[in-house]
């Protein structure tokens, strides 16, 4: 999200400090990206509240991000011993010495599905933005002198 906020503050610059098909491309960024990022705010946030809205009612970015995490790590767990807590479970006595073995296999996710949204929704972003600034472009050179 970082890069998503240094896009933004750069169109902020590119509207002040250009003029001519830049600066409409900078202002057709900043709205489609801050439109996108409203629209997801909202949806995935406040409609996917409980008290609100639906919760299994997710996002386009979102859809897409779970199926590109399903997709790209379908093997995502990993079996990992479980060490033995402080009971005795685990434990045994071998020669008047405590000897501790390995617990149950518990399996782990290898990887974050939350980062992994968050990079899905950060790139949806952009290039929501991106189309923006295309689409802004295309309506400055079109444009009617007065």
């Amino acid at each position: 999200m970082l890069l998503v906020l240094a896009a933004l503050l750069t169109s902020v610059l590119a509207i002040v400090y250009r003029s001519g098909r830049t600066r409409a491309f900078a202002v057709g960024f900043l709205v489609f990206t801050l439109g996108f990022l409203a629209a997801l705010v909202s949806r995935e946030r406040l409609f996917r509240d409980p008290r609100y809205g639906l919760g299994g009612d997710e996002f386009i970015s979102s859809h897409l991000g779970s199926w590109l995490f399903a997709t790209i790590h379908a093997d995502n767990n990993q079996p990992v011993a479980q060490m033995p807590g402080m009971g005795m479970g685990g434990m045994q006595m071998s020669g008047g010495m405590m000897m501790s073995g390995p617990g149950p296999m518990i399996l782990i996710p290898k990887y974050d599905r939350d980062r992994f949204m968050e990079i899905v929704h950060a790139t949806s972003a952009l290039l929501a933005g991106v189309l923006g600034g295309l689409v802004a472009q295309a309506l400055y050179a079109t444009r009617r002198e007065s």
